[in-house]
């Protein structure tokens, strides 16, 4: 909440920003006892953060490159402290392509604002200026459902316990 919040006083117009400066102290305390209790997960989130905004600014066109730092950063984590080597594989498999979805339905999400506010959006970016919100629906389906084509076979090869029918 802490580093969206940052985002936010970067990305926003006035009372959004306003709202983040107002709640920024709050999530500040708690993201600093979270660092406390996990310290390798700000590292990740840090690096996360560092990469995305780098390759935003960079003159890079691919869906795959804006999407790599979100997706790297949830693969570090579905396999944070799983020891087994295979389950790791398969969690950062998943975790990866998991990431890469949230990237690109976030930047689905936000497509319009960004062309009205003249925003970084890598649809805009891979597909021109005169891409058309049919066309970025249309192109953004299909890279979303590789994804979950990929997420969804690496689930399968995990081993089932406990919950598996609600998973």
């Amino acid at each position: 909440v802490y580093y969206k919040l940052m985002d936010t006083k970067a990305d926003e117009k006035f009372f959004k920003k306003m709202l983040a400066w107002m709640l920024q102290p709050i999530a500040r305390y708690w993201c600093n006892r979270a660092i406390k209790k996990y310290p390798d997960v700000n590292k990740i989130i840090c690096s996360f953060l560092e990469q995305q905004t780098s390759i935003e600014q960079s003159d890079q066109q691919g869906l795959d490159c804006f999407a790599h730092p979100t997706a790297q950063a949830l693969s570090n984590l579905f396999c944070y402290n799983v020891t087994d080597d295979s389950v790791r594989r398969i969690l950062e498999v998943i975790g990866y392509n998991v990431g890469k979805w949230v990237y690109l339905i976030d930047a689905l999400d936000d497509f319009r604002d960004d062309i009205k506010l003249h925003r970084f959006n890598p649809y805009v970016r891979r597909l021109g200026d005169a891409v058309t919100a049919s066309d970025v629906c249309q192109f953004a389906v299909r890279q979303l459902n590789v994804c979950m084509d990929e997420a969804c076979m690496a689930f399968d090869l995990l081993p089932k316990k406990n919950f598996s029918p609600i998973i």
